[in-house]
């Protein structure tokens, strides 16, 4: 009994220490486990910040730390899913859209995000439809429904639709970057540039690290031949974009611009080093070879951009000028007859547009002539585009089969350019 009587007396004077030694390890737990749930909520705050600011890069970032602490959290998948979505990573999208089934997020929701992705795409003629109802219904995703229309649009080359998204994002979210740039962009494929100008400035000025947006507004002022205020846009893009090709050309179109024509060069020389078929870089270092007294090798490269890129209204009036300058008229008035038709193509293409913005419906004849125009002018991928275009809104439309009849057999797509012959009512061997 007094051995039993000390192990009693032992235990008690035991047991405060051992209690006091698990609350100790309870409240560490505790903290610990608390510790990581602020850390995930702080990722989740900076992941919707940097969302609403389009830096998609940083959200994943985040939202990978979020999911580390909550791989079950299905509002985290949801917004992974929309990030990698408009970002383009449309695998990784439907990755997150999977686990979001898998965590019973509503139905109606990955219905939308999957049409947004066909959208994205340019699969258009699935879900325009469905997308249209829910704007009408003023679904409260709208900004992400005209985002991804909009996108899907310019692949398609449906122009007059992207000005009717832009403006109704606009209408939304006057501030919206890149609505302002799809808006830019419309106006100017309408030759109404300086209002162009206003909204990439906009959008440049309500967020300076938006690349895109930079872009276009320095390659406007280049084709405005505002080369100096170009100048500074694409000295900032190189110094965010070290060795980017296009912001690398654009420099030198700067610097042939405001007479630094020897800087000019040698970028130019450098690019075609690393990219010896460019028609860009090779109607500038005609251009610059032409300007420097160099009337062979400005003839050679400007030939040489003018088979791989024929509507370079400029390629073809700098040739015209080195042929002349040369005292071979005749081959020069060629040329010369180049420029005219180019600009009497885009002149034309210009009030197509316009009519098309105006109507907003239904326009398969304006289409067509659209894409016959863009052919003729070597702009092949438009030109494919818009007859096909065409095609879907009246099927029968014989210069529209012609047309690609005609392409297709130039391009060696045999099969396609026998139906279409077919449909359009072309003989076999007979030019469209």
């Amino acid at each position: 009994m007094a051995h039993l009587d000390s192990a009693v007396v032992v235990r008690r004077r035991w047991m405060p220490l051992l209690a006091s030694l698990i609350a100790l390890g309870l409240i560490g737990a505790a903290g610990y486990l608390g510790g990581r749930e602020l850390w995930a909520r702080q990722h989740w705050q900076a992941a919707q910040e940097s969302y609403k600011h389009r830096d998609f890069q940083k959200t994943q970032e985040h939202l990978v730390a979020c999911l580390q602490i909550w791989p079950n959290d299905p509002q985290t998948h949801l917004l992974a899913a929309r990030t990698f979505r408009r970002e383009g990573d449309l695998i990784s999208a439907e990755e997150h859209l999977r686990h979001c089934e898998d965590l019973h997020v509503a139905p109606q929701t990955l219905v939308l995000e999957r049409a947004l992705a066909l959208a994205q795409q340019g699969r258009l003629e699935k879900v325009e439809p469905f997308l249209l109802e829910q704007l009408a219904q003023d679904h409260p995703d709208s900004t992400l429904i005209l985002e991804a229309m909009s996108q899907g649009f310019i692949k398609t080359r449906r122009i007059s639709n992207v000005w009717f998204c832009a403006e109704q994002l606009l209408r939304r979210e006057p501030e919206h970057v890149q609505g302002l740039v799809w808006h830019g962009w419309v106006l100017e494929q309408l030759n109404r540039h300086e209002e162009a100008l206003k909204d990439y400035q906009r959008a440049v000025e309500l967020d300076g690290e938006d690349d895109w947006a930079r872009l276009n507004l320095a390659e406007l002022l280049l084709n405005l031949n505002r080369a100096d205020e170009a100048l500074g846009q694409f000295q900032s893009l190189r110094d965010r974009l070290p060795g980017n090709a296009a912001v690398s050309l654009g420099l030198a179109r700067c610097f042939r611009g405001v007479g630094r024509t020897e800087e000019a060069r040698r970028l130019l020389d450098a690019l075609h080093e690393q990219l010896p078929g460019e028609p860009g870089v090779l109607s500038e270092l005609g251009q610059v070879a032409l300007e420097l007294g160099q009337k062979e090798d400005a003839e050679k490269s400007l030939k040489q951009a003018l088979s791989k890129k024929p509507s370079d209204r400029k390629a073809a009036y700098a040739l015209y000028r080195c042929l002349e300058q040369q005292g071979r008229h005749a081959e020069a008035d060629k040329y010369h007859k180049r420029v005219d038709e180019i600009d009497a193509a885009q002149k034309r293409l210009t009030e197509i547009l316009q009519e098309m913005t105006r109507i907003r419906g239904k326009a398969p004849a304006l289409r067509c002539e659209a894409g016959l125009l863009y052919l003729k002018l070597g702009l092949d991928g438009d030109g494919e585009q818009w007859l096909l275009n065409a095609l879907e809104e009246d099927p029968k439309l014989v210069k529209a089969h012609q047309g690609l009849a005609g392409y297709y057999e130039r391009t060696g797509a045999s099969e396609r350019a026998s139906w279409h012959r077919k449909m359009g009512g072309v003989a076999s061997g007979e030019k469209p």
